[in-house]
């Protein structure tokens, strides 16, 4: 028994939900800010890796979305998911890249840009299960997607989000996030199957009502 049972224990930092370590982020605690960094990072990292399939864009898009939620944090609604909102600042940083990259290569006649895979994800058993080919062409029939099509099947299908937390991040309807889903893997499936790589599609395949 403690020498001062009336005295509350503080639970330690990193078992604080995000909603918590959000809130005392706020009131200036960089401890429970560096936990947030620490609990996302990864997950972040990967999106942006496979929304742009360059390491050092990557890298450096992930820096600014930390910017951009530490200067906004205060506009943050505890009533939201922390990865949700955090996802939908990466996809604002995400797209001003991209158009910024686009505008730029059209400026530059058949400039090279390096293209790297996502770091294997040991913790994925469907992906441990396919051959680096067959993940390869999957990753390549993804960029192939229009942007908007693509950060759906990312976020839906690497990272699991719901189709409202989908439609919460990249700020559009259920039926529109439900239509883009349904023309992304068809596309994905007719591109495959072109090149005889093709996996099951998904039961949970919406419908393009």
């Amino acid at each position: 028994m403690p020498l001062w049972p009336w005295r509350r224990t503080t639970p330690p930092v990193d078992v604080l939900p995000d909603t918590l370590l959000m809130e005392r982020a706020v009131a200036g605690d960089e401890d429970a800010f560096a936990h947030l960094v620490a609990r996302h990072e990864r997950a972040l990292f990967n999106y942006l890796l496979r929304m742009t399939q360059d390491e050092a864009l990557a890298a450096d898009l992930v820096q600014e979305t930390w910017l951009r939620v530490f200067q906004n944090a205060h506009r943050y609604d505890p009533v939201r998911k922390f990865p949700t909102w955090l996802f939908t600042i990466a996809s604002h940083c995400c797209i001003d890249a991209l158009r910024l990259r686009q505008r730029l290569e059209q400026h530059t006649a058949h400039a090279p840009r390096r293209v790297l895979s996502p770091p294997p994800r040991s913790n994925d058993p469907q992906e441990a299960l396919l051959d680096k080919e067959t993940l390869a062409a999957i990753r390549a029939a993804v960029q192939t997607l229009p942007e908007p099509q693509r950060a759906v099947i990312i976020l839906r299908y690497y990272h699991g989000l719901s189709y409202q937390d989908i439609s919460d991040v990249v700020q559009c309807s259920l039926g529109t996030v439900k239509s883009r889903l349904y023309h992304a893997v068809r596309h994905l499936h007719r591109t495959l199957a072109a090149q005889g790589v093709g996996p099951p599609a998904p039961e949970d395949l919406p419908r393009a009502d």
